[in-house]
């Protein structure tokens, strides 16, 4: 990911409600992550959010490493 589109995701991040986090959390493919509904249903939405944005962070150095 360039450093523009990580930029846009974090803004889109910080929009997201707690539903809208674990979903994507939840359903993320890439990197596969192991959470369970109640673990990331006792996060606070600052946390969520935190881990939302490590993963994708995280995504798109593995998207780096494949080019």
């Amino acid at each position: 990911m360039r450093s523009n589109h990580i930029e846009q995701k974090i803004r889109h991040v910080c929009t997201l409600d707690r539903d809208s986090c674990m979903s994507e959390l939840l359903n993320m493919q890439t990197p596969k992550l192991d959470f369970s509904c109640e673990y990331l249903g006792a996060l606070s939405i600052e946390n969520l959010r935190h881990l939302l944005v490590a993963a994708y962070l995280q995504a798109s150095k593995s998207a780096c490493k494949r080019c």
